[in-house]
């Protein structure tokens, strides 16, 4: 949740951010996805002594993929700074 996490910093410091409409999906899809592999993660220490645990991992790592596919697994400082310079 790194990445949700500094875009929320940024936001209570800044306010709304001024994005180009691109940028402002990507930021939602990259929010959307960290959630997604935070519920699976949830889930998965849910069946932590069962033989399902490990069924999650191919979820998590599809997921974990499409994050860094969003990022380019870039520091959430610069992707931030990035997605602003895009709405130029």
């Amino acid at each position: 949740m790194k990445y949700s996490k500094h875009f929320s910093k940024v936001v209570k410091e800044n306010g709304q951010p001024n994005l180009s409409l691109d940028q402002f999906k990507k930021m939602m899809n990259i929010i959307a996805t960290e959630n997604k592999i935070e519920g699976l993660n949830v889930a998965k220490r849910q069946h932590e002594n069962t033989n399902m645990f490990h069924q999650y991992d191919i979820l998590i790592l599809g997921y974990e993929r499409q994050l860094t596919n969003l990022t380019g697994n870039q520091k959430p400082t610069d992707l931030i700074k990035e997605m602003y310079h895009f709405q130029e």
